[in-house]
């Protein structure tokens, strides 16, 4: 990817990390996660991340697997794979360039203490995670900085109707944080936000 490593590694959750970069290519804010949970590390859509930052990273939890949202998001992953080791996951409708992915069983539910959520109109394979009262996305809530929070536009999206009709079945049942993609963390009364949104 041409992009610089990101220099900050934020914990904005316990066992919760952020980081991101400008993508000059994508002309768009890039952000990635890592989420410690059960003693194991996920790192979603990663982009690449200073080395300090990274060892203090791995230092929070067994490294388990890289995960992609959406087709759209290999990014920096088969790096991360080959550093820590582990396999690159996604869903079987993702249509990858990467080499030797994982793919979740068609129709999942659950996967290493994950609840999984396809999310229909959005980029091929995208999916949202859920552990408790936080969610993990990609594209289809953008919440980049100086901007309010909005709906993936409909030039990105498969069908921007059958996206929001996702969404509205994933808010039925609440979660309090949610992780974006691209811009900043909602933390608090997340799935409220998106209902209005919607």
């Amino acid at each position: 990817m041409d992009l610089m490593a990101a220099p900050f590694l934020d914990e904005i959750l316990p066992g919760v990390f952020q980081w991101s970069g400008y993508s000059p290519v994508h002309k768009v804010e890039l952000t990635s996660h890592a989420v410690s949970l059960g003693g194991k590390l996920f790192c979603f859509d990663p982009i690449c991340l200073a080395h300090d930052a990274m060892q203090r990273l791995t230092r929070r939890g067994r490294p388990t697997a890289i995960v992609l949202t959406s087709d759209n998001h290999e990014r920096d992953a088969l790096c991360w794979s080959e550093i820590w080791q582990v396999p690159v996951w996604a869903s079987r409708e993702a249509v990858l360039l990467l080499p030797g992915v994982e793919r979740f069983p068609a129709n999942a539910q659950e996967w290493n203490g994950w609840r999984l959520h396809a999310l229909n109109g959005a980029a091929g394979g995208e999916t949202a995670f859920r552990a408790g009262s936080l969610l993990v996305m990609g594209d289809p809530v953008v919440n980049l900085p100086g901007n309010t929070l909005e709906l993936l536009p409909p030039k990105y999206c498969r069908s921007q109707g059958e996206l929001r009709r996702s969404l509205a079945l994933l808010v039925q049942e609440p979660f309090e944080n949610l992780l974006v993609a691209h811009g900043r963390p909602i933390l608090g009364g997340a799935s409220d936000k998106i209902a209005k949104l919607l």
